[in-house]
């Protein structure tokens, strides 16, 4: 029995001893994109994503990461599970020059606050999901986190219509109501608004206090 079982699912032509030669790892996406810029990186709940797509949808993450204050030094934690947002996140962050933060979805509220101030993480990107955008929310102000990056699972599907999250109206609030500070402005994840906040503005689902607005919203 070979040790390695896994290898005779690969495509013909793939080596699993392939040489790979030593870059920034953004630049294995922004590659791949002149490469092979229609062929698809992702398949998720019906829709498809090419690679020029995905290394779009990263480049408008970064400038909205940038816009947050993400640089050099600055940890950015990603609290996902496998869709779409992980990528773009993941890549976004580094082509804004950040510092990648892996969180676990499964991880209890008292261990994400101690990853927080270990990690010194600043920002966070999640899903509004109930199962975790509430353990997050209340972190704000308790922790050293300055902002919350709110994605929506369903926006990066064939039907993004169909999810309007669980957290209630944070999931419901208007792009053209809170994105008021950019100028010219586009969510990164999809066509719905994206909000930021900061310590105090939410508590559970209720925003409240400060202005909400978009998360990574970008001048085109």
């Amino acid at each position: 029995m070979t040790e390695q079982p896994w290898i005779k699912s690969y495509p013909p032509g793939v080596r699993w001893d392939a040489d790979i030669p030593l870059m920034p790892v953004q630049q294995i996406l922004e590659d791949s994109a002149a490469r092979w810029p229609n062929n698809p990186a992702l398949d998720f709940m019906g829709k498809e994503v090419s690679y020029d797509e995905l290394n779009e949808l990263a480049n408008r993450a970064a400038r909205g990461f940038q816009k947050l204050g993400v640089k050099a030094g600055v940890h950015v934690g990603i609290y996902l599970p496998n869709t779409p947002h992980y990528l773009i996140s993941f890549f976004g962050v580094l082509k804004a020059g950040g510092t990648v933060v892996n969180y676990s979805p499964l991880d209890a509220e008292k261990v994400l606050e101690h990853k927080v101030e270990d990690s010194e993480t600043d920002f966070i990107v999640t899903l509004d999901l109930a199962s975790l955008y509430p353990q997050m929310g209340r972190l704000l102000g308790l922790t050293r986190l300055k902002k919350l990056v709110v994605g929506n699972l369903a926006e990066m599907s064939a039907q993004p219509e169909a999810g309007k999250g669980q957290v209630g109206r944070v999931a419901q609030r208007r792009h053209a109501d809170s994105c008021q500070s950019f100028g010219r402005h586009e969510p990164v994840f999809g066509d719905h608004a994206r909000r930021s906040a900061g310590p105090g503005a939410w508590q559970g689902a209720r925003p409240r206090g400060a202005a909400a607005i978009p998360h990574l919203c970008t001048d085109r």
